[in-house]
């Protein structure tokens, strides 16, 4: 990366989930999709981000709310995300990764609570609210996953956004609970299904840098 953004995500919470292959199709266009079991996955990753700045300056860093919805899709026949929507609460961090990172933005409200116990965040964006509870079900960590290519759409074109991850101190698997789903099936449609168990992490670190033009 040229310019490469570091920061802690000092509590994150990975949601999975899939869809019906007609919903995601109207989501996504022409895109090929990713299809498991005959239906499309879904990520929702939720991350309370502590000092984000650009690495190897000396520049304050930010604090910030961010949940970024993902739809499976196959990029090269290697499945991949698309970023559907990504709710940002920091006016400036959200100002610049529409610039930067390209990504369809939304604006919201975000109330953390994280521990090694428990994590839980609660987001409220359009009137509409999730509430997403993370309880670790293990006490060993499952092994670190790479991630995946992370493409977006932005002015009639597809912009891949590079995106590395250092693997959390604390992560375990962990049972998901939902108190509230409204804006989930707001941004992926009623038909989305979440499954039980996602993944809870404290202390990863994540880089990204800007959107570049495929």
């Amino acid at each position: 990366m040229a310019l490469t953004l570091t920061g802690t995500e000092e509590l994150s919470i990975e949601v999975s989930g899939n869809l019906p292959k007609d919903r995601a199709m109207a989501l996504v266009g022409d895109m090929p999709l990713e299809l498991v079991k005959g239906h499309v996955p879904v990520s929702l990753l939720l991350v309370q981000m502590k000092g984000l700045r650009a690495e190897g300056l000396a520049t304050p860093g930010f604090n910030y709310g961010q949940a970024l919805w993902r739809i499976g899709i196959k990029l090269d026949n290697v499945p991949a995300w698309l970023g559907l929507l990504c709710d940002i609460d920091s006016t400036l961090v959200r100002k610049s990764a529409g610039w930067l990172i390209r990504y369809p933005l939304r604006t919201a409200t975000f109330h953390f609570e994280g521990s090694q116990a428990r994590g839980a965040v609660d987001i409220t964006a359009n009137g509409k609210r999730c509430a997403v509870f993370a309880t670790p079900t293990l006490a060993e960590a499952p092994p670190p996953e790479a991630p995946r290519r992370l493409v977006v759409k932005s002015s009639n074109a597809l912009w891949e956004v590079p995106w590395a991850e250092e693997p959390a101190p604390f992560r375990r698997v962990a049972r998901i609970a939902f108190a509230a789903e409204e804006l989930a099936e707001e941004t992926f449609g009623a038909a989305v299904r979440f499954l039980p168990e996602g993944l809870l992490h404290r202390g990863r670190i994540h880089r990204c840098g800007p959107a570049k033009k495929l």
